[in-house]
């Protein structure tokens, strides 16, 4: 940035002294520059999308080890069984199971929405906070299954509470950090291991959010909006975060 306006005032000296050897009146030149954004570029745009889609996923990775501890402490004390035994159904169990969990992660995107709104962040304003309010919505559901599949690693209750979240954060942490560097170094190796990394839910979220922070700033900085179809289904969209979220989620709900 700098040495593009150093190059501007170049160009400005220049053409002063041509103007002023042509014999033209130096006094009615005026010659002025001004830096824009390019498109697609913004000097702030990927810092603040990397901090907001990190520190978000890490929010929502600690209500997990509640559920699960629950799980595997329901699992110990055979509540289940006893549940099926007096004529409860498995789907009603599992409905209810998963519907109360996926309700408490989404008090968390609530809150993150009523914040962002407040501050006016680009991703919550307008058409970008659908968008990221349904991949907060997709990635409950997707997390609730994980944790589901992870509770058969576990063998006591307490195990869950000591382990778990910093397991959780430990896998996240890396994984995000080598994908924020390789988006600055080689942008379409950073996709392409995004997708292959996807299958953990808290990846898949943390990469979709990270990208539609970035395009929110840039537009906002650029002074136009994307339209709500271009924030889904256009080439740099986030539609196929959801559909990936939804399947892994039933993925893991199925195993």
């Amino acid at each position: 940035m700098v040495a593009t306006v150093l190059q501007h005032a170049v160009y400005n000296a220049a053409l002063l002294r041509a103007c002023e050897g042509g014999g033209g009146p130096a006094g009615g030149v005026q010659v002025e520059t001004s830096l824009h954004t390019l498109p697609g570029r913004s000097v702030t745009a990927q810092p603040q999308s990397f901090m907001l889609s990190f520190l978000l996923t890490l929010a929502f990775l600690y209500p997990p080890s509640y559920i699960a501890e629950e799980m595997v402490s329901e699992r110990e004390r055979r509540l289940k069984h006893m549940l099926f035994v007096a004529g409860a159904r498995s789907l009603d169990f599992w409905l209810a199971q998963i519907s109360s969990d996926v309700l408490l992660l989404m008090l968390i995107a609530l809150a993150t929405l009523i914040l962002g709104a407040a501050t006016h962040s680009p991703v919550f304003m307008s058409s970008y906070a659908l968008a990221s309010s349904s991949l907060m919505l997709c990635f409950a559901f997707a997390m609730s299954a994980l944790t589901y599949a992870l509770t058969f690693l576990f063998s006591s209750s307490k195990a869950v509470l000591k382990y778990m979240s910093t397991v959780l954060l430990f896998v996240t942490t890396i994984p995000l950090s080598l994908l924020f560097s390789l988006a600055l170094v080689v942008p379409n190796l950073a996709s392409s291991l995004s997708l292959i990394l996807s299958v953990f839910p808290a990846l898949a979220f943390a990469w979709s959010l990270f990208l539609l922070s970035v395009n929110a700033i840039i537009s906002h900085d650029l002074k136009q909006e994307d339209s709500l179809s271009e924030v889904f289904f256009s080439p740099d969209g986030i539609l196929q975060y959801h559909l990936i979220l939804l399947l892994s989620g039933l993925v893991y709900l199925l195993m």
